[in-house]
Order: C-alpha cells, then sequence, then structure tokens
C-alpha cells in the first residue's frame, strides 16, 4: 500500500465504538492516530490507511486485548 492511501470511513468507526461499549473514552486513542471525531462524522469521509492502523493497535492496547480486532 502506498504512503498515501486512504481507507472508508467505516474502516474505523468500529473500533472506537467497541472502546466507548468497553467504557473506554477513545479521545486519547484518536489522538494517537492523529484522527478527530469530525473526521469519523460523515459517511463518505476517507482517512489515511496508516492512521487507521494506528487507531486499531492503539485501541487494542488501551482495551487491553491483543485479539481486539477479531472481537470486535
Amino acid at each position: 500500500m502506498s504512503l498515501d492511501s486512504t481507507v472508508s470511513v467505516l474502516m474505523a468507526r468500529p473500533a472506537v465504538a467497541a472502546l466507548e461499549e468497553r467504557g473506554i473514552h477513545a479521545d486519547g486513542v484518536l489522538r494517537i492516530a492523529e484522527l478527530s471525531r469530525e473526521a469519523l462524522a460523515a459517511i463518505e469521509n476517507r482517512l489515511p490507511h496508516q492512521s487507521v492502523r494506528t487507531l486499531w493497535e492503539a485501541a487494542a492496547e488501551a482495551a487491553r486485548d491483543p485479539s481486539f480486532g477479531v472481537h470486535v
């Protein structure tokens, strides 16, 4: 994948929702991934692939669940 590739916002939303369902505030994870709630708001938005990857990795760490992605 190229450095400037993007993915749908729909690739990030489940991670944030799963954190919040577990009672974990997602703001810190979003900061680590250099994303904002505004970036996640519009369904037509595209996000940098690397940021979404970082989001999922940081979410797994925040949830203390190495299989976070599988569980979500």
